[in-house]
């Protein structure tokens, strides 16, 4: 059986939690307040080789996914069943994600193989903004790319990326494809919007990209984890960046004179193969007060694990989120510190600085790129500021994640 969005198991279960009905603060006490269903129920659900399987006949290839990528996938599958105490409603929506992934993941994998030359097109200098989530990252990310000669990849691109020279019928359908996920999401959790706004034409983060490898933070931020997210900080690296590449490489083969502009907090934890993968890269590290982010981090996660879980331990989830930007913010100061002839390829944008003076910031970094491009006007800072200021209105202390500010400080002695 198809498990899509548009299957009959997922229309039965919006059936019983219509998406009209889902308005509101009832959408999460409509999902979030759901039995755990049998696991043998979610095993054949998210069953990785069903999943290979209906990806095959869907988008019509036989093709197998390559060995590190099944192996993650198996991995993160073993990890949802363990732990994340799915609800039927939560495991649909967790399997028409994997789903669209592995769907997306063989397509690349067909193009890639069909067109060897781009194997050699080396991705230039491209640009990574890394460092602590909330620290104003996402505003940088936007601003930027209003420069001239900076290229991010887009919501839209990184959900939907083929068919790579699609008619403009095919884009306006990804497009839209991309909005009504985007739109469920902010149905199912009305609060997520507040948080981290999403929209199909704007620069996205990595994580979508590595989510294509199964080898990303994307599925950590939105369920309980910890096995998954212990093999992705310790081993998750290498198959991360690998298909992060070779996804720009396919999608730069469509356009020219591309600098990639990118963006992820949590290619803080991987810094070593970032860099080993793109030695030309300039990293722009992002510091904020930790106590000022935490409490938000969490807040993120808990509002995502309640659209699948009906078992979320918010305590858990902030104590592991600061232990775990803890030690990737200390891994960044580490290789920093113990690679001093890489100095200059690192640039340190403060949180207070960009909050007071975003102009100078913006156009300060655009400098040190060295790509001419014209600066980004005032009015153009100012709108995106505007935007971002008007959804960052959820409420959120450390006390609801059981830290102090003690806690937090005592973890992060350098940052």
């Amino acid at each position: 059986m198809d498990f899509t969005l548009d299957s009959p198991i997922t229309r039965a279960t919006f059936h019983i939690f219509p998406p009209a009905s889902l308005a509101g603060t009832s959408a999460k006490i409509a999902l979030s307040s759901q039995p755990v269903a049998p696991l043998n129920h979610i095993d054949k659900l998210l069953n990785p080789a069903s999943v290979v399987r209906t990806a095959q006949r869907q988008t019509k290839l036989s093709r197998q996914p390559e060995p590190d990528v099944l192996d993650a996938l198996e991995r993160l599958v073993r990890s949802y069943l363990k732990e994340a105490s799915l609800h039927l409603p939560g495991a649909v929506l967790v399997r028409a994600q994997l789903l669209y992934l592995m769907r997306a993941r063989l397509q690349l994998d067909e193009l890639w193989d069909t067109n060897p030359a781009w194997h050699a097109e080396p991705v230039v200098k491209p640009i990574f903004i890394i460092g602590l989530p909330r620290s104003g990252s996402t505003f940088l990310h936007e601003t930027l790319t209003q420069a001239s000669g900076l290229r991010a990849p887009l919501a839209w691109e990184a959900m939907y990326p083929c068919p790579l020279n699609g008619s403009w019928f095919s884009q306006w359908w990804r497009i839209n494809q991309t909005r009504l996920r985007f739109a469920l999401i902010n149905t199912i959790a009305p609060n997520f919007k507040d948080i981290h706004p999403l929209a199909a034409t704007a620069p996205q983060e990595c994580v979508c990209i590595t989510a294509l490898g199964f080898a990303s933070q994307q599925f950590t931020h939105a369920a309980y984890l910890p096995e998954y997210a212990d093999w992705l900080e310790r081993e998750g690296g290498a198959i991360a960046m690998k298909y992060h590449q070779r996804f720009l490489q396919v999608l730069q083969s469509t356009s020219t004179d591309t600098r990639w502009l990118l963006k992820a907090p949590s290619h803080s934890y991987h810094i070593e193969q970032l860099l080993a993968t793109y030695p030309d890269a300039t990293i722009v590290q992002t510091h904020r007060d930790p106590t000022q982010v935490i409490a938000s981090i969490s807040s993120l996660s808990v509002t995502l694990c309640r659209i699948f879980s009906s078992n979320v331990d918010a305590q858990k989830i902030g104590r592991d989120a600061c232990e775990g930007w803890a030690r990737a913010i200390g891994r960044i100061n580490r290789f920093r510190s113990s690679n001093m002839a890489m100095a200059s390829r690192f640039i340190d944008v403060k949180y207070p600085e960009l909050a007071d003076d975003p102009e100078r910031v913006v156009n300060e970094l655009l400098e040190k790129f060295s790509i001419g491009a014209q600066k980004v006007s005032s009015e153009i800072i100012h709108e995106i500021r505007s935007q971002h200021r008007q959804v960052h209105r959820h409420k959120y202390s450390l006390a609801d994640f059981g830290l102090t500010e003690q806690n937090v400080r005592s973890l992060f002695p350098t940052s």
